[in-house]
Parts: structure tokens; C-alpha cells; sequence
């Protein structure tokens, strides 16, 4: 088997309908957002707003915004007043549009529905360099191509809210390199 058709095995299992129980199906958009956390160095936390469009009933086009930012000390403590210590700040924006893919339907009667999903996009990171002393002041930024791959479930609060929780892979391109992190995210969608 090659590649091509492995993918269109994988992706055939989570749009073939695999169920259908009754229930009031939800609205076909959705906008959601909450706490995001980024790995990589020293970590970045923000908010991600996200929205969504179902085109099937185990298929939503998502598109979602990233907003970290971070702070950290150089160095786990400072050897004398005459030294100081330098900090780096980060900020990131990102921008990612594709699709999730639902594991049940929308008639289903369970409270957890799990989801694959994939995007591709752009990122921006900003980072500042500062030492206490005023020895180093610098700063740079770049943007580059970003995918991920994860999943994740919705949680089913109410009837047109649910809590819903990601853990993705994500890959970012700064500087004509390649940096891998994981993001995880934790928040509240609406469907209308």
C-alpha cells in the first residue's frame, strides 16, 4: 500500500458514517476559544479563538488564532549585582485554517464525541532579548509556514455548548529551519 492510498484508507474511516442515533443535531457553525499552551525553550501561554463550518456530519472546516506570549529569565539565578540577569520575551501569532474530524456523528446521545484534525498556516514569533545591566538589548523577529496534526474531544455542557480539549503536533518554519512543540488547549465552543 502505498502512501496516497493509506491516507484515503485513514481519512475514509472518519467520514463513512459509522453511526446514527437520534438526536437534535447541532448548528452547522461554531466559534470557540480558550487557554493555550505552546512547548518548546521556555514555553508560551495565550488564548486561542477558533470557528468553525460542519460541511458533513463527521467533517467541520476550522479556522483558528493563536496569541502566546512568554517570559523568561536566562539562567536558573543571578551570580552577583554586577552581572544581572538578561530575559527573553516571546510573542506569537498564528493564523492556521483545515478540518476536524468527528468520530460520531452529531446525532449521537454520547457526551464525548473525539476528534482527529489538520491545519496548515502561517506563524509569526517576535522575541526580544534584554540583560539587566544594558550589556545586551537586542530583538528579531520572523514568520514562516506552520501545520499541525492532533485531536482531541468536545465534552457536551449543554445543548448548543461543550468544553473541548486538543493536544496537537505542531511544526513551525522560522528562519529556514523546522521546530517541532506540542500545544495543548483547553476551552468552551458554541454551536449556532
Amino acid at each position: 500500500m502505498n502512501v496516497i492510498t493509506r491516507c484515503i484508507v485513514l481519512i475514509s474511516l472518519f467520514v463513512i458514517p459509522m453511526s446514527s442515533w437520534a438526536q437534535a443535531e447541532p448548528g452547522k457553525y461554531e466559534v470557540g476559544g480558550g487557554y493555550e499552551h505552546l512547548t518548546g525553550d521556555f514555553g508560551l501561554n495565550g488564548l486561542n479563538v477558533n470557528g468553525g463550518y460542519r460541511f458533513h456530519t463527521y467533517v467541520t472546516l476550522v479556522a483558528q488564532g493563536d496569541f502566546l506570549w512568554g517570559s523568561s529569565k536566562i539562567g536558573a539565578f543571578t551570580l552577583s549585582s554586577a552581572t544581572g540577569f538578561t530575559t527573553v520575551n516571546s510573542n506569537y501569532q498564528g493564523g492556521l485554517g483545515g478540518a476536524r474530524f468527528f468520530v460520531f456523528g452529531t446525532k449521537t446521545k454520547r457526551h464525548i464525541r473525539p476528534f482527529g484534525e489538520v491545519m496548515l498556516g502561517y506563524s509569526r514569533l517576535s522575541q526580544s532579548v534584554n540583560s539587566f545591566t544594558g550589556a545586551i538589548n537586542t530583538q528579531a523577529s520572523a514568520t514562516g509556514f506552520t501545520w499541525l496534526v492532533g485531536g482531541g474531544g468536545d465534552y457536551r455542557l449543554a445543548e448548543n455548548w461543550a468544553a473541548r480539549g486538543t493536544l496537537d503536533f505542531v511544526r513551525t518554519h522560522f528562519v529556514g529551519e523546522g521546530q517541532s512543540k506540542l500545544r495543548l488547549t483547553i476551552g468552551l465552543v458554541h454551536q449556532f
